[in-house]
């Protein structure tokens, strides 16, 4: 029998008259090594590499796209960083696009051939030159296609999605095809609001759930443009009573011109629109307690009660939940019926079921307070802003679908933290459940996801990334260590990366040094000599040292470690995500400051501007 170097040879000898022939050699070292690799000394995994890579080209060349991107699937379980492999599926994509694509969650074939023409580049950066021309088509093709299905979408005004019952609970499906960037849920009628203890409680609107940027903002009327909807009168009774109005803003502005309670002084508005909404509410089943509740934390850190760490957001948010019950809020007799998981939640937030009993003081029944805990644990929302800071919770019940929205690992659509609304992310197709992300992290492998999930929504993921979980190739290649690391590397230095850089981000910017961006990129090259580059710690460790060049205004090493970030996030999930649009306007403002002339080596600062355009990025003013 030849031996696998022998086989290569004989293809070797035809490639270049008969590619056809010298496949069928390759293809047969191919074979050798799937079956006798843990027998014979002679396969090995290098020999695999070559025979497989000379397989793939001569199959595309011969135009055998079908056969030559089952080939790319099936070499990369036995290597999963077989860069070469993910290169040919995404061209094989490209060529044919009627390849089955949309079942693996990407949404069309263009960007199916994205994700893995990114992940050769990620894997071999030696690659981008000879795969530029197929990336520049790829974006060219999701463009057009994105105009293609928009102009569809909008030919009738048919309902999009439904609410579906599912085994995991109601969903949200897509009726029909659906573009890009379509907002298909508001987040800006949430029934309860809950701020963090960051902001003593007004960093977001207690009312919508917008986030208080500053004065200037907190005092103009956000929902100017919302006044559409009232019986016309609105500007003759603002007129009429003008002296009235700004006596009360006098009095309910704080020191800092944030509209809120002078009570209590713990909640915010973003506008008199929402002060007059929610202002009876507050007063009746609100102030009271958010007295006690900072009286409450003023006890317990001056006594060192052992109180969950999110025993404040918790508290707050508990509040204006059982207010919104008492007061009727549109959804109040929903909110019960969710997905509590009361006893797990109560027990691992011990003792947060006796300590909010003694916030409530006994007005309140222990069951209905444990179970809303439950409901918001499960089911609340976070508020960002615009940078993606974290400023509050939000409880979507009303008479849209927000609630619905269940998470995936590999969502097709995200919060907007603008505009605060649910969108598509990219194209998403009939029968598709529509689905948004409960955890930044997807950049994890499976078993860390599904544990954090667990951890803080009480579910384990089923999502379909996660059912393949280490079947897929690159969910492997997120967690694979040198074979000249030391033992257990990814557990040694995941808790070692997750405290230095923890560390590093809730720092004040004032305290980020230089220090720290040596420090961080000791600790990088640290992690390289036991993890191939694109691990996720490897990436954990760039987004924070993003973070230090941007405070240090180092704008030439702050541009490559955006577009090196942006790159790992193209690998793992198609579409316009918020987290690569925030990468995009980063990179874009480094290359402002840097001037004409600017250069950088990153495998997509050539496409960049391309990428901008498809995730309808702004240029920086």
């Amino acid at each position: 029998m030849p031996t696998m170097e022998e086989l290569r040879l004989k293809g070797n000898k035809c490639f270049a008259d008969d590619p056809a022939e010298a496949s069928q050699y390759y293809l047969q070292a191919v074979e050798l090594y799937e079956a006798q690799h843990t027998k014979d000394a002679s396969c090995t995994l290098d020999e695999f590499a070559k025979s497989a890579g000379n397989a793939l080209t001569c199959l595309f060349k011969v135009g055998e796209t079908e056969q030559c991107a089952a080939l790319a699937t099936r070499v990369l379980r036995s290597n999963p960083i077989l860069a070469k492999a993910n290169a040919f599926y995404g061209r094989c994509a490209l060529v044919d696009p009627s390849l089955d694509v949309a079942s693996e969650g990407n949404g069309t074939a263009s960007a199916a051939a994205l994700m893995f023409l990114c992940r050769a580049m990620y894997e071999l950066p030696a690659l981008e030159e000879s795969t530029r021309d197929n990336v520049e088509e790829a974006l060219t093709r999701l463009m057009q296609e994105q105009l293609t299905v928009f102009a569809t979408f909008n030919t009738t005004r048919d309902h999009a999605m439904r609410v579906v019952a599912g085994k995991h609970g109601n969903g949200v499906e897509a009726i029909r095809i659906i573009p890009a960037y379509t907002e298909v849920a508001s987040l800006l009628t949430p029934f309860s609001v809950g701020a963090y203890e960051e902001s003593g409680g007004k960093g977001c609107c207690v009312e919508c759930s917008r986030p208080i940027q500053d004065e200037n903002e907190a005092g103009n009327d956000a929902h100017e443009d919302d006044d559409d909807d009232d019986d016309g009168d609105g500007g003759e009774k603002s007129s009429a009573n003008g002296g009235v109005t700004e006596e009360r803003e006098s009095k309910q502005k704080n020191s800092s011109g944030i509209r809120g309670c002078p009570a209590c002084d713990m909640v915010a508005y973003c506008s008199e629109k929402c002060e007059e909404t929610h202002r009876k509410q507050h007063e009746q089943f609100e102030c009271a307690r958010m007295q006690r509740l900072k009286e409450m934390m003023r006890g317990i850190e001056a006594r060192k009660v052992d109180a969950p760490e999110m025993f404040y957001e918790l508290a707050y948010h508990c509040i204006t939940t059982v207010a919104g019950l008492r007061a009727q809020r549109t959804g109040h007799d929903r909110v019960l019926t969710l997905s509590a998981h009361v006893d797990e939640v109560v027990q691992s937030l011990h003792p947060i079921g006796p300590l909010m009993c003694d916030l409530f003081k006994n007005e309140e029944q222990p069951p209905l307070l444990y179970q809303v805990i439950g409901v918001l644990r499960c089911n609340a929302l976070e508020v960002t802003d615009e940078s993606g800071l974290g400023v509050g919770q939000g409880l979507h019940i009303g008479e849209g679908v927000a609630s619905y929205y269940n998470h995936s690992c590999a969502p097709n659509c995200a919060i907007d933290p603008v505009l605060h609304r649910i969108i598509t992310t990219r194209t998403v197709q009939p029968g598709e459940e529509m689905t948004i992300a409960y955890i930044p992290q997807l950049y994890w492998p499976t078993r860390l996801r599904q544990e954090r999930l667990s951890e803080g929504y009480f579910f384990v993921c089923r999502c379909p990334r996660c059912v393949k979980g280490d079947k897929d190739a690159f969910e492997l290649a997120l967690s694979m260590a040198l074979p000249t690391a030391r033992s257990d590397a990814t557990k040694h230095y995941h808790s070692i990366v997750q405290v230095r850089c923890s560390a590093v981000r809730a720092r004040s910017v004032e305290d980020v040094s230089a220090k720290d961006a040596e420090e961080l990129n000791s600790l990088l090259s640290e992690l390289m000599r036991h993890l191939f580059p694109f691990h996720y710690l490897c990436h954990e460790v760039r987004n924070c040292l993003s973070f230090v060049y941007a405070v240090l205004g180092d704008s030439q090493r702050c541009l490559s470690s955006c577009l090196d970030e942006l790159l790992m996030w193209e690998c793992i999930l198609p579409g316009a995500l918020p987290v690569k649009q925030l990468k995009i306007a980063n990179a874009l403002q480094c290359l402002q400051g840097l001037g004409p002339g600017a250069t950088c080596a990153a495998a997509l600062y050539p496409h960049l501007s391309r990428l901008a355009l498809l995730y309808e990025v702004a240029e920086p003013n």
